[in-house]
């Protein structure tokens, strides 16, 4: 049975501490759970599939709460930029390529995708260099 070393005023004191959104609905899961409701009937209410709901509770019986109620860490595909490069090229791009060092008018992603790959000796997708002159509030993307 899930939940048997966690008690009920554990949960509620976890769940007045808990700023986190997900967190705090975990944890009204596991309340729920203790309060008689089977886990295929909160896994209904929650849209959530009961495998999800027990790996929640597991999580709370193996993990002190403040952290098992949180989403671990899954990183992603490291950027490519580093952050002072990625303020470097907002800077370069809020200038005239001439100031780049290209003979060009406006910035286009072709042009800011040239200057990524010369400067910083790495490469993105067209698709990507419009996000990034997009996020950089270029409007030219």
């Amino acid at each position: 049975m899930p939940l048997e070393s966690v008690t009920l005023a554990d949960l509620r004191d976890a769940l007045a501490d808990t700023p986190d959104r997900k967190g705090a609905i975990r944890l009204m899961a596991a309340i729920i759970y203790k309060n008689g409701p089977s886990v295929p009937t909160i896994a209904a209410w929650l849209d959530r599939r009961p495998e999800t709901i027990y790996r929640w509770f597991e999580r709370m019986e193996e993990e002190p709460l403040q952290t098992a109620v949180l989403d671990r860490s899954r990183p992603g595909r490291p950027r490519k930029l580093e952050a002072h490069e990625r303020a470097a090229f907002d800077a370069a791009i809020a200038r005239s390529p001439a100031e780049s060092g290209f003979s060009a008018p406006a910035w286009t992603p072709q042009l800011a995708q040239t200057y990524i790959e010369r400067k910083f000796g790495t490469s993105y997708s067209l698709r990507h260099v419009r996000r990034l002159l997009a996020d950089a509030g270029s409007g030219r993307a």
